[in-house]
Order: structure tokens, then sequence, then C-alpha cells
């Protein structure tokens, strides 16, 4: 069992101009990297053309809810600012300013069509013409709705003649109450994983406040007994032993939640074998809770008070953990919207349960997708490269002739 994350953590100050990232893992041989601030960097390459650009379309994210047993908190920030053109001189600069940094707001979902391939905010994340994307699949319905996902299809894979292979289901943040399966950034993050050859399921799921937890949870848990079904599992080429979950914000506390619920065999039911979660609100219960996250955490979980919500305890995922528990992989930023507490008590109480978990702490204010670049994608994809490879049987020792005579 890995030590405190607190243990191995180190500070690199960067330049104003740069930032740092800190990397935190439960291997010994961590590496330790320095990249420049996106934030930086997108503000140079807007601001010399904002005042030609049009205001960007861009798509909200979304969180899931929880099912009976656990809910996720949801991805919460602040509205993403939209163009507009300065009419006095004086304020130019101003606006100008505001401008460059809107279209680097910390969230991935505004988006650019750049020669066919549709670019969110998060330069790492763009669509991928080469991975096929079956849309809008039935996966269940609620109260007469159809409740429906994306499958994106590994453009090397026929899963008539290949072997089956491990599935990643990915849920979209959006503070539980709004988002999709259609924003641009987490299209791009399906078709991503799929490339690296999982097949990958997008989902939608119910948003409160109209449907409140546990219905998103509900989704989940059926969204991963529709891909585990024998129908799905021939079509796609899923190996049903072998489904990982990925998300962001609420959806980071969705998929959390799908990790510790429940326990015992990991390949079974609504049950998955890795869990890698970003920016995920860990403990709606009131710890760690910023003033302007509250209320919304309170309308998800459906609770007037947070002195009288009984479902804050069954919606957090840290309530849930248990030495069955799957791999975790968690990403924080330090200085984000939700605050690093969260994640530093759920690492801690994995691993207190010997639960295999890597912790990794991106300095900065990056939030959910928007922080992965090019070096947490390669962490993620070894992640899930170990921990949902093929499981090998023991294979018991051969017993030579002349042992089996003796044995006679």
């Amino acid at each position: 069992m890995v030590s405190e994350d607190r243990a191995h953590a180190r500070q690199i100050p960067g330049p104003t101009a740069t930032g740092a990232v800190l990397l935190v893992e439960s291997s010994s041989t961590d590496a330790l990297t320095i990249r420049p601030d996106r934030r930086t960097q997108c503000f140079t390459r807007h601001m010399p053309r904002i005042v030609e650009s049009r205001p960007h379309e861009h798509s909200r994210s979304t969180r899931g809810s929880a099912e009976n047993l656990r809910a996720r908190p949801r991805g919460y920030g602040s509205p993403i600012m939209r163009a507009a053109h300065p009419t006095r001189a004086a304020l130019g600069l101003t606006v100008l300013v505001a401008l460059a940094l809107s279209a680097c707001a910390p969230r991935g979902d505004e988006s650019t069509q750049v020669e066919g391939v549709v670019v969110s905010t998060n330069p790492e994340l763009a669509t991928d013409p080469s991975v096929p994307v079956v849309e809008d699949l039935v996966y269940g319905a609620a109260d007469g709705t159809p409740l429906v996902l994306d499958a994106c299809v590994p453009p090397d894979f026929d899963p008539l003649t290949d072997a089956a292979r491990p599935a990643i289901v990915v849920v979209h943040g959006g503070s539980w109450a709004r988002g999709s399966k259609n924003n641009i950034a987490w299209r791009a993050v399906c078709q991503w994983l799929a490339k690296a050859g999982y097949p990958t399921f997008n989902v939608d799921y119910r948003l409160a406040p109209r449907d409140p937890y546990p219905a998103a949870i509900d989704d989940m848990i059926r969204a991963v007994e529709w891909i585990r079904s024998d129908a799905q599992v021939t079509r796609f080429g899923v190996d049903p032993t072998r489904i990982g979950a990925f998300g962001g914000s609420a959806g980071g506390n969705l998929v959390s939640l799908l990790g510790t619920l429940g326990s015992g065999d990991l390949t079974t039911g609504a049950r998955v074998a890795a869990v890698a979660e970003l920016s995920g609100p860990i403990d709606l219960t009131g710890v760690a809770v910023t003033d302007d996250f509250a209320p919304v955490q309170l309308e998800y979980l459906g609770c007037a008070d947070a002195d009288d919500c009984p479902a804050a305890v069954t919606a957090s995922p840290n309530t849930w953990i248990d030495p069955s528990d799957p791999p975790f992989f968690v990403a924080h930023s330090t200085d984000e919207m939700i605050p690093l507490e969260q994640a530093e008590l759920f690492v801690r109480g994995l691993r207190d349960a010997g639960v295999d978990t890597t912790f990794i702490t991106v300095t900065g204010t990056l939030h959910s997708i928007a922080m992965i670049d090019a070096d947490l994608k390669t962490r993620v994809l070894d992640f899930y490269a170990r921990t949902l490879a093929p499981r090998e049987l023991p294979v018991a020792p051969a017993t030579d002739g002349a042992d089996a005579a003796a044995e006679g």
C-alpha cells in the first residue's frame, strides 16, 4: 500500500508566466515534470486575433447523480464569458483582455472548427474523424424517456474477428444539472480513448433539479449493465470482465461512486475494474465545500438544508470504500473550484483500505478535463493498460509421471 500523497509531494515553483505541475503517484519511481500553464499559452494565442473573432458556440458540461447506493457530486464552474465588440476606445483593451481570458476558461466546452476537426478550447481535446461514433444508442428508459449513449469504436478493431477488448465508460460533468455527451470536449475524450484501442461509451444521464439524486447514478448503473449484456459484448467486442470508467467533475464523482458501490467481484453487474477521475467532489456532507458550490450540491441532492440531508452521505463515494474496490487514478488541481482536500481525503481513504491508488496533483486552477495535456493522457493510458490488462489465472504446477507413480 502506498504512503500518504504528501509523503511524495514536491512543489516545483515555475516562472509567473508558466506555472508548474506537481505529479504525485503511487509508484516510488514517479516522474516529476514541469509544463507551461495552458491558460497563459491560450491567452497569448487568442489575444492577437480576438478583435475579429465572434462569440464561440459552446455546450454545457454536466455531471451525474446517484443511485440508491451512492451519488456523485457535480462539477461546478463560473459561466463562460461571451465575446462582445468594444464600443468605446477607452474600454477597448479591457474588453480584449476579458475576451482572451474567457476563451481560455478552464472548462474545454467551447469549440472551433479546424479543417474538419472540432477543437475545444483545450487543444489536447479535438474530435478525431478516424474514430467512428455510433450515436444515441438507447441503454434504458426513465419515466418513458429514452436514456442514450454514444459508442466510440476503435478504428483498427473488428469486433467479429478480433479478440474482445476492455471497454471504458465516459461520464461528462456539468454540476449534475447540465451537460451532455454531445459536448465537443467530451466527444474528444471518447474518441481519444477509442483511438487508444478501447471500445468507449459516452453516457448521457438524467439531470438535476428535475431529476435529483439518485437518478444519475441509477442511470450509470443501468448503462454499465447494458454494456455488459451479451448483445453489446458481441456487437462491440467488449470483454465484460474488464470495464473501466473515466469522468471529470460531477462525472468524476459518478465514476468514483461506480467504483466504490458494492463489494466483491469487479467483473459482474454494474461494478467496474478501474476508475480514472478528475476533479470530482467526493464528500457531499459539507466537508471541504466552497460557499458557492454548497447550494449547487444541495440542489443536486434534493435537499433544502445541509443539516437535514441523508442523501449527502449515500451520494458520497468515500462512504462506500472497501478493500474490494478497483484501482483508482485521481487527478486534481491545487487551487481549483473543488478544494484539493476532497481528493486528499478520498485518496487517504482508498489507500487505508489497501486500494491501488494513483494520485496526481496539478498546480493551478484547471478543473476536470481542462487539465488534460499530452503528459496526463499518457499517464491515464498507462493506468488503464496496467489495470485493465487480461488477468492470468494461476497455473497448477505440472506433476510428472514419477511423482504420480510415487503417490500411487
